[in-house]
């Protein structure tokens, strides 16, 4: 998709400048627009890649907690059970 985009993109930017040919006044703002994808693409690839280890950073801390939620699940069976264990050495003494 990233690079459909980009692609369109130099497309659009090759065409205006190709129209503007003719025009001078148009040349320096059509250069000065080329330059502006250019920066736009730097400053897309740097999003993807900061996306990436978002994503990444999610798929981690997702599975993290995922681990944690079946340690306390398993914190509260054992919990209940030696409070069962004590209520019944507790009944004992009486």
């Amino acid at each position: 998709m990233y690079k459909k985009f980009l692609f369109i993109i130099l497309i659009l930017a090759t065409l205006g400048t190709l129209s503007g040919c003719t025009e001078p006044d148009y040349k320096a703002e059509n250069r000065a627009l080329m330059e502006r994808v250019g920066e736009l693409s730097e400053e897309n690839i740097e999003l993807l890649g900061s996306v990436a280890t978002l994503e990444e950073k999610l798929e981690y801390f997702s599975a993290e907690a995922e681990r944690l939620e079946a340690e306390r699940n398993a914190l509260a069976i054992e919990l209940k059970s030696l409070k069962s264990k004590l209520n019944t050495k507790s009944r004992r003494r009486r």
